[in-house]
C-alpha cells in the first residue's frame, strides 16, 4: 500500500517534471556513485578483470563523464559488470533464504538483505556524507529505480492474477 499510495505518485510527479534526459543523467551518476561498491565485491569474488574494468570506467566517468551523469565508458566500449555481496555470498555457496518484501526497501531475500547491508559498508561516500545526505541519496537511488521500471510494474500488476506471487518470481528470476 506504501507503493500505491506514496511512491506511485511521486514517481509519477517525479516524471511529469523531469525531462527524460535529465532522469537517465540521474540514472548514470546514482550507478556511478555506486561503482567502488562493485570494485570491491569483483575482488572478493575474485573477478581481477571485471574489477579493474569497473575501476576504470569509474574513474572515466566521474572525470570526463561530469561525476557520472554521461557515460563515458559505455562510449569507449566499458561494460560495468554490477555486483553485490548477496552474489559474494551466493558464490561461496549461502542460500537465498526466504524472499521477503520490506516496508520502504521493497523486495529482496534473506541473503540479498544481508548482502546490501555490508554493501552499505562497503560505500566510501557513507563514511564522507552525514546522515540526512544519505537519506536523500538513498531516497532518490529509490525513486529513480522506481521511476525506470515503473511502466513494467503497472503492466505487470494489471496482468497478473497473484501480483505476490508474480513479483516473488520475478525477483527471484532477476
Amino acid at each position: 500500500q506504501l507503493d500505491r499510495w506514496f511512491w506511485s505518485p511521486v514517481t509519477r510527479a517525479y516524471r511529469f517534471v523531469t525531462p527524460e534526459v535529465a532522469r537517465v543523467g540521474i540514472r548514470r551518476a546514482l550507478r556511478n556513485l555506486n561503482t567502488p561498491v562493485f570494485v570491491a565485491n569483483h575482488l572478493l569474488q575474485l573477478r581481477l578483470r571485471d574489477a579493474g574494468g569497473a575501476l576504470g570506467s569509474f574513474a572515466l566517468n566521474s572525470t570526463l563523464g561530469l561525476f557520472g551523469l554521461m557515460d563515458r565508458s559505455r562510449e569507449a566500449g566499458w561494460e560495468v559488470r554490477p555486483a553485490d555481496f548477496g552474489q559474494t555470498l551466493g558464490l561461496v555457496g549461502v542460500g537465498t533464504g526466504p524472499y521477503v518484501v520490506v516496508p520502504v526497501f521493497g523486495p529482496t531475500t534473506v541473503r540479498d538483505g544481508v548482502g546490501n547491508a555490508v554493501d552499505y559498508f562497503l560505500q566510501p561516500l557513507n563514511y564522507i556524507l552525514g546522515i540526512p545526505t544519505q537519506l536523500v541519496w538513498g531516497g532518490s537511488a529509490g525513486l529513480s529505480l522506481r521511476e525506470e521500471v515503473s511502466d513494467q510494474l503497472d503492466a505487470l500488476e494489471e496482468s497478473s492474477v497473484d501480483f505476490y506471487s508474480v513479483m516473488r518470481s520475478a525477483y527471484q528470476q532477476n
